[in-house]
């Protein structure tokens, strides 16, 4: 994918992104854990965290995650069941591993 609006990094990164999904789809994983929803996926099907991912710095995005994987376990079963409250921090974990994997 080419977006002109990417910088010559980015597009190195997306490339990099997209044969990662590529090995990951024919190794039978269809990316269901994950628990995209299309009401949240813009016209490229990347959610927020996607794009969060592409367009931040390493740290930002750390941080954000650590942050959101906080949240989620400091209210543990004040808002949510318990179950999904676990639920919503492995999502987060699961896809800020496949970044930091991408990454390397």
């Amino acid at each position: 994918m080419t977006d002109s609006t990417m910088t010559p990094e980015e597009e190195q990164a997306w490339s990099e992104a997209e044969k990662r999904m590529d090995i990951i789809a024919r190794n039978g994983n269809d990316g269901q854990h994950y628990g995209k929803q299309p009401r949240y996926q813009d016209a490229k099907g990347e959610d927020w965290i996607d794009e969060f991912a592409r367009t931040a710095t390493q740290e930002e995005f750390r941080g954000a995650m650590r942050f959101t994987i906080g949240k989620y376990n400091r209210r543990m079963g004040k808002k949510d069941d318990l179950i999904k409250e676990i639920e919503k921090m492995r999502d987060y974990c699961e896809r800020w591993l496949e970044v930091e994997k991408a990454r390397t």
